[in-house]
């Protein structure tokens, strides 16, 4: 379960160095704005 969690991270961190035009690109999916919390 750890392995999931580690992996999960990892995907949001990508998610937070994507650009804002990227961002904007996948902000119709659900879990963009759960992203967009998680990042400064």
């Amino acid at each position: 379960m750890t392995l999931i969690v580690d992996l999960y991270v990892a995907w949001l961190m990508e998610r937070c160095a994507l650009s804002r035009v990227k961002a904007n690109v996948l902000d119709h999916h659900p879990v963009s704005a759960t992203v967009l919390q998680w990042c400064p």
